[in-house]
């Protein structure tokens, strides 16, 4: 439990870097009825922005060997997830809906509890800490 209430506060403070030090770098634009469009072309860039470092960091920290079925999705991807899901603003059910509705292109089914056993998984905490710290950092 106390991992769980630490990724979430690491993710609270990641989102907040994001919106301080990497949103005011996107285009931005003034038209009211673009506002919803404007939010999503500033998460989608943003985490193509970051994915280059996500993918740095993950070979810089390497993988903690697992016991047991291989993994469905990456951890990069499992970050991804998450950020996505805080810089929306939805829960675990909701982020699970929209990805349900995606997972006919990918084939990767996942639930809300795998959404939850994300923020106890200790390669995406570390990924995430690793990437608080690249943020504050590089930008």
């Amino acid at each position: 439990m106390e991992m769980e209430k630490r990724t979430e506060q690491l993710l609270f403070e990641i989102d907040g870097l994001i919106r301080t030090k990497i949103f005011p770098k996107l285009r931005k634009t003034t038209d009211w009825r673009t506002i919803n469009q404007d939010n999503a072309y500033r998460i989608k860039e943003t985490i193509l922005f970051l994915s280059s470092d996500l993918e740095m960091l993950t070979k810089r920290i390497g993988a903690i060997k697992k016991l047991g079925r291989k993994p469905a999705i990456t951890t990069v991807q499992k970050v991804k997830i998450l950020l996505v899901k805080h810089l929306l603003g939805k829960s675990n059910r909701n982020m699970a809906y929209l990805l349900v509705v995606f997972s006919v292109l990918s084939g990767v089914f996942l639930g809300y509890k795998s959404i939850e056993r994300f923020y106890l998984d200790k390669d995406v905490h570390l990924l995430l800490l690793q990437l608080k710290d690249s943020i504050i950092n590089k930008y």
